[in-house]
């Protein structure tokens, strides 16, 4: 039998994690503290729209778009979710889902 290989790019899975639990509706973000400052780690789909983008400064995405709403991450719970889809995943492909 031949082995396959799957690749799969979930970019908004962090703020989907967190957006699964506690919805809201308009901009959101989740805010990574990085080298002496908060940057935008995972945008939804309504702050992309709004002209925000992964990596901007939070304090400049907040000026450009003042009803963000943001989170701090959690990079352990984002591991911990990912490890659960690609378990999930895994099994589904060993008992012959395609």
């Amino acid at each position: 039998m031949q082995k396959r290989v799957v690749s799969l790019w979930f970019p908004k899975l962090a703020s989907n994690r967190v957006l699964r639990l506690n919805p809201i509706d308009g901009p959101f973000a989740l805010v990574h503290h990085e080298q002496n400052s908060d940057r935008l780690y995972c945008l939804n789909k309504t702050a992309e729209s709004s002209g925000l983008h992964l990596g901007m400064s939070f304090s400049d995405a907040r000026a450009f778009c003042p009803e963000l709403q943001s989170q701090s991450t959690d990079l352990f719970a984002d591991q911990r979710f990912f490890v659960r889809v690609s378990t999930m995943g895994t099994i589904l492909l060993s008992v012959g889902w395609s």
